[in-house]
């Protein structure tokens, strides 16, 4: 039986340290069940989580300058927040305080906009 227990110290022992301090390092630990039991993490931001923020889809016609783009996105006083490519479609950040029906009728008056629409997300459960 001594010879096993030495086996396993000897072979096991090593990469599961390894492991171990590599874990700590990188700050991995036990899941939480319930995250929102605890407050925000330390160094948090106190904003509002990023997917609570509400955000706009935008697809401007072909043949509208990015320099336009930019133009009719600043007018509304939005933000682009990314540019989905592929299909050509601008993420836009609404302004606090402001409804995004009424930014998306706006937008959608303007002729170099093909379409815009509230960006939502679907949980898979």
């Amino acid at each position: 039986m001594g010879t096993l227990r030495r086996w396993i110290y000897v072979v096991l022992g090593p990469p599961c340290l390894v492991a171990f301090l590599a874990s700590v390092a990188l700050g991995w630990g036990p899941v939480d069940p319930d995250p929102s039991s605890k407050g925000p993490a330390p160094g948090a931001s106190q904003q509002e989580p990023e997917s609570r923020v509400a955000e706009i889809l935008v697809k401007f016609k072909a043949e509208v300058s990015e320099d336009r783009i930019r133009a009719l996105v600043s007018k509304h006083s939005a933000t682009i927040k990314e540019v989905i490519q592929g299909i050509d479609t601008y993420v836009l950040r609404i302004p606090e305080g402001r409804e995004p029906a009424e930014l998306i009728e706006a937008l959608s008056e303007e002729p170099e906009v093909e379409y815009a629409e509230l960006q939502g997300s679907m949980e898979i459960q």
